[in-house]
């Protein structure tokens, strides 16, 4: 999971440099940030809880959209205050969980303009076992972004993640990721 919390950042992040259902609880539309403190208490639980697989080996992890969210302004912040950070980033960045995808929303500024920007993910896993992120359609304002640019874009977002499963040396076999309302959970195993 923490694998798509960094993809999803990533994709944040990174979307202007590469150009439902109602809820019975709503979602607050301006998330707070965690602290710098509550970030890392976040990504301990994820690795705590996939070191810690049931008897069959099997892990779920379960993360609300506003716990994303939340995380996701933590890390902006974090990427605002860095001067080595790359300009041109997407400004109040959102996701929003919907069943079968993940909706990334923000603000950009291109040729001096603010527009919205929009990009809908679908999650799905490989035969290997593998999380794949594929952006189904990016727009920016009211532009839908061509075909082509989205497939750069997919190829990044595929490179991050193998970058970052080889990198850490993440044990971990993903079984099924489900995007429902407000909620995104994989199940997994982990590997010795």
């Amino acid at each position: 999971m923490v694998i798509a919390i960094l993809i999803l950042t990533s994709l944040a992040c990174g979307l202007p440099a590469m150009i439902a259902k109602p809820t019975a609880t709503p979602i607050p539309t301006e998330p707070a940030a965690m602290t710098t403190e509550q970030a890392q208490q976040f990504e301990d639980n994820m690795q705590a809880t996939l070191n810690s697989p049931n008897a069959e080996g099997q892990v779920t992890v379960t993360i609300t959209e506003a716990q994303l969210n939340a995380y996701l302004a933590n890390k902006m912040t974090e990427l605002q205050q860095d001067p080595s950070s790359p300009q041109g980033v997407v400004r109040d960045p959102k996701i929003t969980l919907l069943p079968g995808k993940v909706e990334v929303t923000g603000k950009v500024t291109l040729s001096g303009f603010d527009l919205e920007a929009q990009a809908s993910v679908l999650p799905s896993v490989d035969d290997t076992g593998k999380p794949v992120l594929k952006v189904q359609s990016i727009k920016v304002g009211p532009v839908p972004v061509p075909d082509a640019l989205i497939g750069q874009v997919n190829d990044q977002i595929g490179s991050v993640l193998d970058d970052y499963l080889t990198s850490n040396d993440v044990n971990f076999k993903v079984q099924s990721i489900t995007v429902s309302q407000g909620l995104i959970t994989v199940v997994g195993t982990r590997s010795k």
